[in-house]
């Protein structure tokens, strides 16, 4: 059997529609509707730029591929539901991942109102697994930190070496009130000598979860 995957895409809006942020998020709940009874969909995530207008993500777990592709996948899908999207918006970023590690300390997912998404490419692949234990060694420390409800450590399941990291928390404030802390930055030091990081920090415009089917 197939493991589960998550699929993201990231989207800015283009030139001619910058203006139309309302258009797209309603395209984008529409996706979130249409998807809602799916077969195999464990949860959908939708995101807007913290301070970046017209950067979006759409996130949505499934329980395995074949799941995934059996709605997005299908051609009404694209010409109903995600045409909207790419019609509006150029996809600047598309991929499945699995789930490496989770982090949480208990708290609710709804009391999450920001995201940090971070991208990581690994300069040397050979070097996944001490990456992925340096990650599973942070665990405490994530949890003590106020504000954080919780964290998923993604693998692409096409990029070798490529990992996403979601840190879910209560707000901007508690964010970067963590980020501004000794071990932080010498954290940072360290991933940037191994890995090329792109970090985006997003607002939950939607975060829904569904029970298994």
């Amino acid at each position: 059997m197939d493991e589960p995957i998550i699929a993201i895409a990231r989207f800015s809006l283009k030139e001619a529609y910058r203006a139309e942020t309302e258009r797209f998020e309603k395209a984008m709940d529409r996706f979130r509707t249409a998807v809602a009874g799916a077969a195999g969909l464990r949860r959908t995530l939708l995101l807007r730029g913290a301070g970046q207008p017209g950067e979006y993500a759409l996130l949505t777990w499934w329980r395995d591929a074949d799941a995934h592709r059996s709605v997005i996948g299908e051609l009404s899908f694209f010409v109903e539901v995600t045409g909207e999207l790419m019609l509006l918006g150029d996809l600047t970023a598309a991929k499945a991942a699995t789930l490496s590690a989770y982090v949480a300390p208990g708290a609710d997912p709804a009391e999450a109102g920001i995201v940090a998404c971070t991208d990581f490419a690994l300069n040397d692949p050979a070097s996944a697994e001490d990456f992925q234990r340096g990650f599973a060694a942070k665990a405490d420390f994530m949890r003590a930190q106020e504000g954080f409800v919780a964290q998923e450590f993604l693998q692409s399941k096409s990029q070798v070496g490529g990992y996403l990291n979601l840190g879910w928390w209560r707000d901007m404030g508690a964010l970067q009130a963590s980020f501004q802390k000794p071990e932080f930055a010498e954290d940072i030091q360290k991933t940037a000598a191994v890995a090329v990081v792109k970090p985006a920090v997003f607002e939950v415009m939607s975060d829904s979860v569904f029970p298994a089917s």
